[in-house]
């Protein structure tokens, strides 16, 4: 099979995106948490969580990261509560459920990254701060466009 030469950096990251999507949808299959094993993860890692903090960690619009979350609180996997600063909104947290179907799916995952990073050519840590240099000047664009969009008082 031919490889890729895509040219751009975007293209690389999209294709190498996809293929992670696959690879993930391949090991998670049959798992409560399977699809959304991000969300799960953020919850786990951040604890509770607005959909606007959610939001702005993904890097995804307001709607779809409220989407995701209503997602897990249609399952039983997630639940809202009211925000202690201030009443008006809510965070989300996982249920007992939530934090079981993390766990059943966590070692799936595991598994996924020891065969990974089996077959990395370079150090994990050396990938892990080019793609945080990379989503660095990815939010920082995005920041300009958004300033851009913003109409001036």
């Amino acid at each position: 099979m031919a490889e890729l030469r895509s040219g751009t950096v975007m293209l690389d990251l999209a294709t190498t995106a996809s293929v992670a999507g696959t690879l993930f949808q391949e090991y998670m299959a049959g798992m409560p948490a399977g699809d959304d094993f991000a969300t799960y993860s953020l919850l786990v890692v951040f604890g509770e969580s607005s959909p606007t903090t959610f939001s702005e960690r993904m890097g995804m619009p307001l709607t779809t990261a409220s989407d995701r979350l209503n997602r897990l609180v249609t399952k039983g996997h997630a639940e809202r509560v009211r925000n202690p600063m201030d009443a008006r909104s809510f965070l989300f947290r996982l249920t007992d459920e939530g934090w079981a179907a993390f766990r059943e799916a966590q070692p799936k995952f595991v598994e996924l990254m020891d065969h990974l990073t089996e077959r990395l050519e370079m150090p994990q840590e050396e990938i892990r701060v080019a793609l945080q240099a990379l989503e660095r000047a990815m939010r920082e664009q995005l920041a300009d466009l958004n300033e851009k969009k913003t109409p001036a008082p």
